[in-house]
């Protein structure tokens, strides 16, 4: 678990820059696997977002429909990406015994809940 700093948004790598707290991230947008990059493009006026939760590299989506309520990017961005998160932080046989533990259990309350919450809704919603 290494958190981007400012840098990690730049679009080309510059010499002395440190683009995060352990240097395990070595380039601008560069994702660790487990990792996501959430960022927003003036151009399309939308928000972007690397992921690496599953696969051999990392892939892109466009955030369009990101809903910002209180002018907070980071809770509805945490919002969309937090199932997603869970699911690939569940613990396997080879992971368990270091992904384990209270942070890894509320993560994954927290995505069965927000499944049970869904199927929920769409049943009022019938």
């Amino acid at each position: 678990d290494d958190d981007g700093l400012a840098g990690t948004v730049d679009l080309v790598k510059a010499a002395g820059v440190r683009y995060s707290y352990r240097n395990s991230i070595s380039a601008p947008r560069e994702v660790l696997k487990g990792g996501y990059l959430s960022w927003y493009d003036p151009a399309s006026r939308n928000w972007w977002q690397r992921t690496w939760f599953a696969g051999a590299q990392p892939r892109d989506k466009s955030l369009a429909a990101l809903k910002i309520k209180n002018g907070n990017p980071r809770r509805a961005i945490d919002r969309v990406t937090a199932l997603e998160r869970a699911k690939a932080m569940k613990p396997t046989a080879k992971r368990s015994m270091f992904a384990s533990g209270p942070a890894a259990k509320s993560e994954l309350a927290f995505a069965n809940q927000a499944d049970d919450l869904r199927r929920a809704i769409r049943k009022v919603g019938r």
